[in-house]
């Protein structure tokens, strides 16, 4: 596989090299663990196996994370655009410009908002889990209706105390 792979982007065969010289650049940023194990993997002449796929939990933080960093960009970038408005506002003393300062306050200040909810939503979720008896997860049935005649109500209810599911 290397030889075709070679030969595909013109290097010589891996026999043909006969003096190389090692070099070793230290990266600019520090490399995870994931990518040292892979580096050593490949390294060895290894296969790499697939990635495993992500759970709903790991979804939940990735996307958790991913709202939160667009959330902070949103806010900074608001906050710079509205200290531009302010002194156009005041330079102007145009009506519009104030009426366009405020709205940008107040969406600002909702974003925040939303922040500060999503990390309760996230601290909420933490530390209660999927216990159904904190509120979240699990299925609770509080209403049942049946849609039927009464002969079919007491056929399934017959059917129910031949299975040992009912509980008189």
């Amino acid at each position: 596989m290397t030889d075709k792979l070679g030969k595909y982007l013109g290097l010589p065969p891996m026999g043909a090299i006969e003096e190389a010289e090692v070099v070793h650049d230290l990266p600019s940023k520090p490399i995870t663990t994931q990518a040292s194990t892979l580096s050593n993997r490949m390294a060895k002449n290894v296969e790499v196996e697939p990635p495993k796929p992500m759970t709903r939990e790991e979804e939940a933080n990735n996307d958790y994370e991913y709202a939160r960093k667009n959330m902070y960009d949103v806010i900074e970038k608001g906050t710079q655009a509205l200290e531009e408005l302010l002194s156009v506002a005041t330079s102007s003393q145009h009506p519009r410009a104030f009426e366009v300062l405020s709205t940008t306050m107040k969406t600002l200040v909702d974003a925040n908002k939303e922040l500060v909810n999503l990390s309760k939503k996230k601290a909420d979720e933490e530390r209660n889990g999927d216990d159904p008896q904190n509120g979240s997860g699990g299925n609770v049935t509080n209403n049942n209706l049946f849609v039927g005649t009464t002969h079919d109500l007491l056929k399934v209810l017959a059917d129910m105390r031949k299975n040992g599911q009912s509980n008189s």
